[in-house]
């Protein structure tokens, strides 16, 4: 079994009005973490959830985006039919989805940094870090960025494109619009929104606020 870290960011996450500690965040990922690894056949038996980490974006770096996308076809088949049949019987209605993250370290300024290095960028090692269940992320035309990854509950992988904008640590937060690949048109400058399409915001809110 893998051991997880040790807990020194005290984070404390709130998904809704539920509240969740540092430690059932880190079971969460090892339990993702081992289902991971045993898909890119690698030995989950023992050994710590940070050495998993690099083992997992080492390999998936290692097969590259073609043979991870016909590794996960079967499941991106199942979940572009089944985003677009939910999106149907949704007749357009939203659900908000809100976590909460308070942390004891870092700035706003710290973060809008590391969301200009690294997620506008689409630099794809350290956001497959981050969860076991990013498979790909990758700069698409236009500015756009394509993602392939399996999200929150679902049992399935799920392929999507977004956009984000650029923030200033000053005045704005980063806010990407994420659309669906099951029904983004070819043509990303002239895409959009649509029935299954959502918007992911980020708001950073300093001590001071």
């Amino acid at each position: 079994m893998l051991d997880q870290p040790d807990t020194e960011l005290d984070i404390v996450t709130t998904i809704g009005r539920r509240s969740v500690s540092r430690s059932e965040v880190l079971a969460w990922e090892t339990r993702r973490a081992r289902k991971v690894l045993s898909m890119l056949g690698i030995d989950a038996a023992a050994g710590e959830l940070a050495t998993a980490r690099v083992g997992i974006v080492e390999r998936k770096l290692a097969l590259g985006h073609e043979r991870i996308e016909s590794l996960l076809h079967r499941q991106l088949r199942a979940s572009a039919i089944a985003t677009r049949a939910l999106a149907g019987l949704s007749a357009g209605h939203r659900t908000h989805s809100t976590i909460d993250l308070d942390i004891n370290t870092g700035s706003v300024q710290a973060f809008v940094r590391w969301w200009n290095d690294y997620v506008v960028t689409s630099d794809e090692p350290p956001l497959l870090e981050v969860c076991p269940d990013h498979w790909i992320i990758r700069p698409g035309p236009n500015g756009w960025q394509e993602v392939v990854e399996t999200t929150g509950g679902s049992p399935i992988a799920s392929e999507c494109s977004s956009t984000t904008t650029t923030p200033d640590p000053s005045d704005q937060h980063p806010i990407r619009r994420t659309r669906t690949k099951s029904s983004q048109s070819d043509d990303y400058e002239t895409a959009r929104p649509s029935a299954d399409s959502a918007t992911e915001c980020v708001t950073l809110l300093p001590d001071s606020a």
